[in-house]
């Protein structure tokens, strides 16, 4: 039925309560003479007049219409009532989770995400937000983004796909992985004679300047060995040393990550399973080191200095960090939960998916990944991994106008839906930045990089599988239980079990149930949240005459409903 919705603190009198009563009484009749009348309508329609009985139904055909008709009106005038309650409660934590829009992915990665899904038998959305991780993987580092001037985006990406044990993600991950190493040592055994070269030239200039700065000590050297140990200086300063291409780690140490990125560009992706990483950020070394330091900047592109005892530091003028992530749900539970994490704004930085599954329905045999497919996917990674030019993409006229609107569309969010996970929807209109350049990276001249206006029907795409992130972050953070209000009107639900819920209980009553809170204040929030669920009503009750009206706090019926399903 319709009804008038009211989630605030009403002024009515008691006599709402047998209103509400009166109302549900009426909407069970309603639902039981509606599914009589549509029941013989419809089985007249299917089966026609039973032979033999066309004079009886032709007698009862205006009693049915006069019964259709009065069902009619008392819905019509259903909907003038205003019932304490006029829904099923909604669960607290409820986040409509869709599905990942592979259609919005570059041509040849939609193809291969598709396949890889079909393949393994997994939900679109794995094998979708990992695609995002290894797309940035392979381009970070490669081109940036200008918004507007003074303002610009780098390409890394955290891509986190959250999914129960028993759900391939090994598998997902190492179809969607699988070109790069191969990538890597190609290119490694092709430029390993330059390399032991470069490292001989290093050992060599080591070697004269050692022999040239022993005279010096000794004071032997003469002016023109003073010229050359200067030059041989000046050369060392300016060498640069050629190391073999490194793309994923899988762990390592704080240190160990930033000597590798010092030695890659600036640039490395991390590629574990299983919380790994977030074990990595938990620990730290003996001088008190953790990941934390690298993983904010190098997702920002800020510079990162490491001083070292002993022996030379590193500065990483651009760091470039991205992440291909999969992990089981407890373990994303526990990292929200630590403030840490959060108050550094790590979190927000992460693009959460949670997979949906299909244990149960798996069979045991699945079609392979296509090679057309497999080679197109492998050609473009190739393609990107090649290119060597670092350009800057601009955004078209209908990409910035897609920006902006983008823009106060998630200014409004942030004062309302998405007020408890503000730093992921600060960063989220950035995030859209960022997709619609490996979008428009990936699939212009497959992989070439050549166009710079990322055109609007692009960031639309962009748009589209960041609203469905978005999403997925709600529901993270909402079972996770990084909304405090949910955390604690959850805390009262529990309470109210031993409630006599058909009993209104008055508002001091109330507060004496919930011992958690020492003030009233403190109980305005989640209760207010379960007003606007459903669960709860307040209504001051006048009809007492002298005085204050009492509080009086209504718990919804529907609860048994809920309980007994």
């Amino acid at each position: 039925m319709t009804c008038k919705k009211d989630t605030g603190t009403n002024n009515t009198s008691s006599s709402a309560y047998e209103q509400w009563l009166k109302a549900h009484e009426e909407a069970e009749q309603f639902e039981k003479d509606t599914k009589d009348v549509c029941g013989f309508l419809i089985n007249l329609m299917e089966n026609g007049i039973p032979e033999g009985q066309e004079e009886e139904y032709k007698r009862n055909v205006p009693l049915i219409i006069e019964d259709l008709n009065q069902v009619i009106k008392i819905g019509e005038s259903m909907k003038e009532v205003d019932p304490l309650f006029d829904t099923i409660p909604m669960p607290l934590d409820a986040v409509d989770v869709p599905r990942f829009p592979v259609e919005c992915l570059p041509d040849v990665v939609r193809d291969y995400v598709v396949a890889v899904a079909e393949s393994t038998q997994t939900t679109y959305e794995m094998a979708g937000i990992l695609s995002l991780g290894v797309l940035a993987s392979v381009m970070q580092g490669k081109a940036i983004v200008e918004v507007k001037p003074g303002y610009t985006e780098q390409l890394s990406v955290y891509a986190v796909a959250i999914a129960e044990s028993g759900e391939r993600k090994s598998a997902v991950t190492k179809h969607l992985t699988e070109p790069i190493p191969e990538y890597e040592r190609s290119y490694n055994k092709q430029i390993a004679p330059a390399v032991e070269k470069n490292k001989l030239d290093k050992r060599i200039l080591d070697g004269a300047i050692k022999q040239l700065e022993k005279q010096a000590i000794r004071g032997t050297i003469d002016d023109e060995g003073r010229i050359e140990l200067d030059v041989r200086i000046k050369e060392l300063a300016e060498f640069k040393e050629l190391h073999p291409l490194r793309i994923f780690v899988n762990d390592a140490t704080p240190e160990k990550l930033i000597d590798i990125m010092d030695k890659q560009g600036g640039k490395i992706a991390i590629c574990t399973a299983e919380g790994n990483l977030f074990d990595m950020l938990a620990a730290k070394n003996d001088r008190g080191t953790s990941l934390m330091e690298p993983l904010l900047k190098g997702h920002a592109g800020d510079s990162l200095t490491v001083d070292r005892l002993g022996r030379e530091g590193n500065f990483i003028a651009k760091p470039h960090i991205s992440t291909i992530l999969t992990v089981q749900p407890h373990v994303i539970e526990k990292v929200i939960r630590n403030s840490g994490y959060s108050g550094r704004g790590l979190l927000a930085r992460f693009l959460f998916v949670k997979c949906g599954s299909y244990v149960g329905e798996r069979s045991a045999i699945s079609p392979i990944v296509p090679e057309d497919v497999k080679k197109r996917y492998r050609n473009l990674l190739f393609e990107l991994l090649a290119e060597d030019t670092v350009r800057t993409f601009d955004l078209s006229e209908g990409a910035k106008e897609e920006w902006q609107r983008l823009h106060d569309v998630v200014e409004k969010r942030l004062l309302n839906e998405w007020h408890f996970m503000g730093g992921f929807g600060s960063k989220f209109v950035g995030m859209t930045v960022r997709l619609a350049a490996l979008i428009h990276g990936a699939e212009d001249g497959r992989g070439k990089l050549q166009q710079n206006h990322i055109s609007g029907e692009t960031f639309r795409r962009a748009i589209k599988i960041a609203e469905c992130l978005g999403k997925h972050a709600e529901f993270v953070y909402l079972t996770a239980g990084c909304d405090e209000r949910t955390e604690n009107a959850k805390y009262i639900m529990k309470r109210l079990e031993s409630v006599d819920y058909k009993t209104p209980i008055l508002k001091s009553e109330f507060q004496a149930l919930c011992q958690r809170f020492k003030t009233a204040e403190e109980m305005e929030a989640p209760v207010k949240l379960l007003v606007e669920k459903g669960y709860l009503k307040c209504v001051k009750d006048d009809s007492g005459g002298k005085g204050r009206p009492k509080e009086l706090i209504y718990v919804n019926w529907d609860l048994f409903w809920l309980k007994a399903k």
